[in-house]
Order: structure tokens, then C-alpha cells, then sequence
């Protein structure tokens, strides 16, 4: 071994010389306390070095990039769930309501018969819907409903609709299941009128069309709310009757919302056929709905026969204006559609000072459902005290003056009917409660034999 080796080995293991026993220093090898540690520290490994830091550095922004990249991600994927959530719930209620509304035409045809119930049901495809209908939007519903805000009364009542609609009110041209009392070639009625009963089906009519109907074509004015085509037909006997024997130089007007509507072009085309099958000889103008149109014709020209004017509100300002119309010729006006046309103040307005300017009008509201507007428009067109106010709803019957419950005379007739009918019949009254019953049955039990059934324990 040589003397250097000895030397390295010394330096290394042995403890350093004294300086008496070396008087000549020897240079130290070691390196620095802190060096010391750095490297017995890299030889455990418990701490990384110096050179590892900028490789850290650059692998935390990586996953910070990442990260970023991901919420970016997520956010888009939250928003099309969002619209996707949206677009199902909108589906559903779309879908859920066109059910509803096919449902209700199936109920319809079916009580009208034009279906028969096994066609019309709809239950199949409704259980479908509510099988595979969102499973969490009840709950979803519940969450976001809101508590009912009180308010006051409604100004008007809401009407039935089908199908919970008791069917007894849609029989307005029958007579109920009673014995005819009086046939309709007995009623104060013109020939062309009875033609257009004949020609709607109609031979016997029962106590509300006698009432009614009588009032109507007797001049006094009138709000008839009623469905389906019997709306058209109630309204086009009101002139009906007026035409049959008029002169050259009466006049008559039917106003209406709109003329291009498809219930507006119904009325007119029933009303064509009522007055083919009542051969009446009259002129029907139809006015455009053009503030532009030339009226200087009409405003010159000499009537040979009773004239029909059809047109909007805003053209029958016009019509007084040119001359057209003549006040004091006109004995008839009809607000077909009346809740649409008088749901504008301007129109009530038109209508009111029209009126002013004539002699002796009658004014016919014909309404599908009498809103508020058509309820207050008889204090606004001042209508006579003989006036005619039938509902076809019987929720509407506090507001509508139905003369076959409310009329006294009305009552003694249909009594006195009763007694003449259950010498040979049984006759069956029913009575709004037990008050009325014993009521009925004091009066009758002196000229028939008279039975009162007892109401039933619950009541």
C-alpha cells in the first residue's frame, strides 16, 4: 500500500492530529457542515435536490392547465343538460296537454254521439304518459310550487266546461223529457221563422225556447249566451222574424270582430241558409275591412228591399258617417261574438253613440261566454226594462235571468199543466229543496193527489 493510499485512509477514519504531534498542517479534505448534510440527505432520499424544483414546477402547471380545460368541460356539459332538462319538461307539458285536450274532444263526441264510447276513450295512451313521465318532476313541481295568492270575488263567473258539464244544459232545442205543452205553429211566430225551425229540425219546442224565443222576436233586447251552432241560429231568428214582412226601407246590421275569422264565416254561412230556407227577399252588403274602400255607391243608391249590412266595428263608424246607414231605418243590430267585439273600450263606444243617433233599435248580444265586458254592456247601450238575459251555463244562473225558474207566471203555468197531465199521467216536480216541496205540495194536494218523497238523511 503506498503512502498516499495510507494517508486518504487516515484522513477519512482517523480523528484529525493534534498540532503538537503534527507541527506542519496538513490541507483537510472534508467539505463544509452544510454540504455535508445536503449530501447525506440525497443518500436517504427523504428530500429532493436542487435540480428537481423547475420539474415540479412545470408538472403543477400542467395540472393546473388541466384542471382548467376540465371546468371548461364541465360547464358546457352543465348547460346542455340544462337546455336538454328544458326542452323534456316543455315536451311533457306540451304532450300532457294535448291529451288533455284530445280527451275532451273524445268526451264531446261521445255525449253528442258522434262516437261511440270504446272509440272515444283515450285512457290507453294517458297511462302511457304517466308511465314514462319524468320520475323526479313531482317532486320537482312540488318545490317550485308557489302558495295560491287570495284575491277577491271573480267579477264574473267561470263557465263549465266539458266534461263535468251536467248534460241537461245542452238541451236547448228539446223539451226536457216533458209532454209538449204548447207546439210551436200555436206560438205569435212569423212564417219565415217556423221555416228555419223546420229547416234546424226543430218541430216541438219545450219551455225555454217559448219564453225566449218569443221575447226575442217580440223586439226586446237581448244577451244570449250559448254554445256550439245554436248561438248562430238563436241569433239569426232574432232577424228573421223582423224581415218577413218588412219594408223596402228597413234596415238591419250585424257587427262583428273580425270578418275573416272561421266562426265569423260559420254565422255567415248559416245565416245564408236560414234566409234561403225562410225566402226572404232582402240585399246583403258585406263591407270590407278597408278604411279605403269606395262607399260612394252604397250612400247613393235607392233600396227596392230590405238591406243587410255585415261589418267590423270600425267600418260601422264609417257607414254613419258616409251616409250609408240611415238611423232612423235601422230596426236590428247583432253583436255576434258580443265578448270579443265589446273587449275594446273604442268598440262599446262606436256601438253607444250608433245607438244614440237611431230610433227604436233592438240589440242582440250573441256570446259563446258572457265575460264581464258583455255584463256590463247593457247599462252602457241602455237597454229596455223588458229585457232578455239567457245563460246556457248553470253556473252562470245567479247572473242570467232564466224566466223558467225565476218567473212566478211561469210557475202557476207549469203547475196548472202539471195538475191537467197527471189525470192521465204521473207527474214528476222536482224542487230546489223540502221548503219548496211542502210549498208545491200545499198548493196542489187540493186539486191532485199529491206524494212528497223525503230528502235523504244526509241532507
Amino acid at each position: 500500500m503506498s503512502n498516499s493510499t495510507r494517508a486518504a485512509t487516515h484522513t477519512e477514519t482517523a480523528p484529525a492530529p493534534d498540532s503538537t504531534d503534527d507541527p506542519a498542517p496538513v490541507e483537510s479534505k472534508s467539505s463544509p457542515p452544510s454540504e455535508l448534510a445536503a449530501n447525506a440527505t440525497a443518500v436517504e432520499g427523504s428530500a429532493p435536490t436542487n435540480t428537481d424544483q423547475p420539474t415540479t414546477s412545470e408538472q403543477h402547471q400542467s395540472i393546473a392547465a388541466e384542471f382548467l380545460a376540465l371546468k371548461h368541460s364541465t360547464q358546457e356539459l352543465a348547460e346542455i343538460f340544462k337546455r336538454a332538462s328544458t326542452a323534456l319538461t316543455e315536451a311533457e307539458q306540451k304532450i300532457e296537454a294535448t291529451a288533455k285536450l284530445t280527451e275532451n274532444i273524445g268526451v264531446f263526441l261521445a255525449e253528442n254521439e258522434y262516437l261511440s264510447k270504446d272509440d272515444a276513450i283515450v285512457e290507453q295512451f294517458k297511462e302511457t304518459i304517466q308511465q314514462h313521465a319524468s320520475p323526479s318532476k313531482a317532486q320537482q313541481s312540488r318545490q317550485t310550487a308557489k302558495p295560491a295568492v287570495r284575491g277577491g270575488r271573480r267579477l264574473y263567473p267561470k263557465p263549465y266546461y266539458f266534461p263535468r258539464r251536467p248534460k241537461w244544459v245542452l238541451k236547448v232545442f228539446e223539451p226536457f223529457g216533458l209532454e209538449d205543452i204548447q207546439t210551436l205553429e200555436e206560438m205569435d211566430l212569423q212564417e219565415a221563422t217556423l221555416k228555419c225551425l223546420a229547416a234546424d229540425g226543430v218541430e216541438d219546442a219545450g219551455y225555454i225556447e217559448k219564453r225566449v224565443l218569443r221575447k226575442i222576436v217580440s223586439g226586446s233586447d237581448s244577451i244570449l249566451q250559448i254554445r256550439d251552432k245554436r248561438l248562430e241560429n238563436y241569433a239569426a231568428y232574432a232577424f228573421v222574424d223582423i224581415l218577413d214582412h218588412a219594408t223596402p226601407e228597413m234596415e238591419s246590421v250585424i257587427v262583428m270582430n273580425r270578418l275573416g275569422a272561421v266562426s265569423s264565416r260559420a254565422f255567415l254561412k248559416s245565416m245564408q241558409k236560414h234566409i234561403e230556407a225562410a225566402d226572404l227577399k232582402l240585399s246583403q252588403h258585406i263591407i270590407p275591412e278597408n278604411v279605403e274602400a269606395d262607399l260612394e255607391p252604397l250612400s247613393k243608391s235607392t233600396p227596392n228591399k230590405p238591406r243587410l249590412f255585415i261589418c267590423t266595428p270600425e267600418m260601422l263608424e264609417r257607414l254613419f258617417t258616409k251616409g250609408v246607414i240611415r238611423p232612423k231605418a235601422v230596426q236590428t243590430m247583432i253583436l255576434f261574438e258580443a265578448e270579443h267585439v265589446l273587449k275594446v273600450p273604442s268598440h262599446v263606444q262606436t256601438i253607444k253613440n250608433s245607438l244614440q243617433t237611431m230610433g227604436s233599435c233592438q240589440v242582440v248580444l250573441a256570446c259563446h261566454v258572457a265575460t264581464r265586458d258583455v255584463l256590463l254592456a247593457q247599462d252602457a247601450l241602455a237597454f229596455d226594462a223588458d229585457k232578455v238575459i239567457f245563460s246556457m251555463d248553470h253556473a252562470n244562473i245567479h247572473t242570467a235571468r232564466h224566466f223558467y225558474y225565476t218567473d212566478k207566471s211561469m210557475t202557476s203555468t207549469l203547475m196548472a199543466q202539471a195538475v191537467e197531465m197527471s189525470k192521465k199521467h204521473t207527474v214528476v216536480v222536482l224542487c230546489h229543496g223540502g221548503s219548496e216541496a211542502e210549498k208545491f205540495k200545499e198548493q196542489l194536494s187540493s186539486r191532485t193527489q199529491v206524494v212528497c218523497a223525503p230528502l235523504p238523511a244526509s241532507q
